[in-house]
């Protein structure tokens, strides 16, 4: 051991000072240092030696120049407890501690290797757990081979902020047994013991499993309540999860990434979650999938007010059992919950995320799926090759609450040797909306789909083509979305069956599908009936269908009764079991509107280029100019007649018509309405055709509408 006033360095990364600047260093500490080679040595020197010279440089943990070194000073009085890397007692004294000068901590000052093969991990739960307590910042050197842990890393709670911050993505490698089931490192562990309400920041690391354990990181804060003294943010910049992998058998999930619990904000900012999967073998059916990151709750008094996801790419989500797949639909890549609305006394809680240009590739199940009150993605892309026989295949799959996508791409493809039936498995988007209370309590959200490209290559080969671009439903709990809009989308080739499945309700709501252009084979709405859509205010034009011309615009319209308006849609054609709009006249008869308001008397509809029918026909010719209608029954009552309209006055074409369909004129809203036939009139207020059913028979009127040249 010598004395000198020359050292060899560093006090940050990547700051080595040259022998003069470390002597200024000795000057104003004021003292003579000691040079020592080793942490073993330090703590070899004796009380009076320790006290004599003051500080110490110490040349490395283990042996110089291998990342441990730093400048060491005595404080006598000092009783803080003693940590291995930053802080060393004297033998057994009460007081006197020597401790390190820094404000940065790494592994290596604990004794980390970082070789790659050396388990780190005991180093890392020290240098952890001492840079949260001194409210510093853990840095992790690059190294070349990285760093192994043969264990996980379990930090049971936080007295103050932790930072960690990596160096070029540099690797953490999970050396220990294959088959382990836990995270690499979680931050948290009960509900008594975890992030404290303290914020968390990491950065610029890989944890990788090497398919031996099942999940990479936790962060859990169970607060007591959503108050801010409870929460805080959390923080993920440039972490990547790779290679996780859950053993045969196992019910848990195996899972890049978790934060669940009470955070102010959750950010996920360039993070990567690649290649987490379920091990080949005999599964158990009705278990957890496999998750790529999950950002999730504790009840009503912990989850995340805010998530927002950006930049991240989650690859290859997976499930590789042979038997009990019944988990394969939750083999989801980026998913966000929070608390249910039944905990908030049935009204929406008010958490929302926002997912901006995601990436989402080979996502078994979903891509993302949410259950909050708002979700929002835009600018995202989904790769998403269809196993057949799985149900509910969403790229966008929101659960709970309100959903807008604008101006993301989905491309999809089949997975060869996926099956023979694709049936109703799979849509691009989801949105249900559940959990939301009736009696008016509470608006119940919407949905808005617009500007949206799918490239779809499914081979004519399969089966099935792809059933629907948007499901929407509503669960038996919860109100139907009161306003729905899709708009200005794009789906490139012909495999798709329907663009949307819509349910509906009896309440006020609004249904937009406009401007979209689609290569369907059968439709381009099919209805879930939920009600008879008496209050429904429905606008459905410019559309353009690009294959050979369909059969319908709206199919499965059995009771379907709403205020409807329409125009310009090209490509679509009808016939009776495949029509725009229907309405029985067995069941109480709302006839269809557009324009007028009378919804408490029944309503009116007003046409451009459209059809009137009975169910007992199946031709029909298209009107031929814009503002004429044409009335078709072959059932024997009823003969073919055309009538128009110039302004103020209707010509029946047709005098034999005229003991069924009463022609006439009002002025303003007054509505014509004559028992026994079907009125047709002009309203002078609006300058439009009215058409209403007032017949006493079996006959079922269907409206086609078709575009206006």
């Amino acid at each position: 051991m010598t004395t000198t006033t020359t050292a060899k360095s560093f006090f940050e990364e990547g700051d080595k000072p040259t022998e003069a600047e470390f002597g200024a260093v000795i000057d104003m500490i004021g003292g003579r240092t000691a040079i020592v080679a080793s942490v073993t040595a330090m703590q070899s020197m004796t009380t009076a030696q320790i006290a004599d010279f003051g500080s110490f440089y110490l040349e490395g943990y283990a042996s110089a120049g291998d990342g441990g070194e730093g400048i060491m000073t005595y404080f006598a009085s000092a009783a803080v407890s003693a940590n291995g890397g930053t802080v060393f007692a004297i033998g057994s004294a009460a007081t006197g501690r020597i401790i390190r000068q820094t404000n940065v901590i790494t592994p290596q000052m604990f004794g980390a290797k970082g070789d790659g093969a050396t388990d780190d991990s005991t180093a890392f739960f020290s240098a952890i757990t001492a840079a949260y307590t001194a409210g510093v910042r853990l840095f992790i050197p690059y190294t070349s081979a990285g760093y192994a842990w043969a264990s996980v890393v379990l930090i049971p709670t936080l007295s103050g902020p932790l930072t960690i911050t990596g160096e070029n993505n540099v690797k953490i490698k999970f050396t220990g047994s294959a088959g382990t089931n836990g995270f690499m490192l979680r931050i948290g562990n009960a509900v008594s013991t975890d992030l404290s309400g303290h914020p968390v920041h990491f950065e610029n690391f890989l944890l990788d499993g090497d398919n031996k354990i099942s999940a990479g990181l936790r962060l859990q804060n169970h607060s007591a309540s959503m108050a801010a003294a409870n929460i805080d943010n959390a923080d993920l910049d440039s972490v990547q999860f790779k290679n996780f992998l859950m053993a045969v058998g196992n019910t848990n999930a195996a899972t890049g990434c978790v934060i669940t619990g009470g955070f102010e904000r959750v950010t996920i900012d360039n993070c990567l979650a690649k290649q987490i999967d379920r091990a080949t073998g005999a599964g158990t059916t009705g278990v957890v999938g496999c998750i790529g990151i999950a950002v999730s709750h504790n009840g009503i008094n912990a989850y995340a007010k805010n998530t927002v996801a950006r930049n991240t790419i989650i690859d290859t989500i997976t499930n590789n059992e042979t038997t009990g797949t019944g988990d394969d639909a939750d083999c989801d890549g980026f998913v966000v919950f929070g608390p249910d609305p039944s905990t908030n006394g049935n009204k929406p809680v008010g958490h929302t995320v926002v997912f901006d240009k995601i990436t989402c590739r080979d996502c078994k199940g979903r891509g993302i799926k949410t259950q909050l009150n708002f979700t929002t993605a835009i600018n995202c892309q989904f790769y998403h090759d269809l196993e057949q026989g799985i149900t509910n295949q969403h790229d966008i799959d929101a659960q709970q609450g309100s959903l807008t996508s604008l101006g993301n791409v989905f491309f999809i493809n089949e997975k060869s040797g996926g099956g023979t039936t694709m049936g109703t498995a799979y849509s691009c988007i989801a949105a249900t909306n559940q959990g939301i209370a009736t009696a008016g309590n509470n608006e119940s959200g919407g949905v808005i789909v617009s500007n949206n490209t799918v490239i779809c290559s499914v081979p004519v080969s399969v089966d099935d083509a792809v059933p629907f671009f948007i499901t929407i439903a509503s669960s038996v709990d919860a109100e139907p979305f009161r306003s729905l809009k899709f708009t200005d989308n794009t789906l490139l080739g012909s495999r798709f069956q329907r663009f949307a499945k819509v349910d509906l309700g009896t309440d006020e709501s609004d249904l937009i599908i406009r401007g979209n252009t689609c290569g369907l084979s059968t439709s381009l709405l099919q209805i879930d009936t939920i009600g008879n859509f008496s209050e429904v205010n429905m606008v459905i034009s410019e559309n353009v269908q690009t294959g050979s011309t369909l059969r319908a615009l709206i199919e499965d319209a059995t009771g379907f009764q709403p205020h409807i308006s329409g125009h310009s849609n090209r490509g679509f054609k009808a016939n009776r079991t495949a029509s725009l709009v229907s309405n029985e006249a067995s069941e109480v008869f709302r006839p269809l509107q557009i324009g007028g308001q009378d919804r408490a008397g029944g309503g009116t509809f007003s046409v451009q280029s459209a059809f009137v029918v009975d169910d007992a026909s199946n031709t029909f010719a298209k009107a031929a100019t814009s503002g004429r209608c044409r009335l078709v029954s072959t059932g024997g009552e009823l003969s073919t007649v055309d009538f128009s309209y110039d302004g103020n006055s209707l010509s029946d074409r047709d005098a034999g018509f005229a003991t069924d369909v009463e022609f006439g004129s009002s002025s303003g809203t007054v509505n014509q309405n004559t028992d026994g036939k079907l009125n047709i009139w002009l309203d002078t207020g609006t300058n439009e055709v009215n058409i209403k059913n007032r017949l006493a028979s079996t006959f079922q009127f269907t409206l086609f509408i078709y575009s206006s040249d």
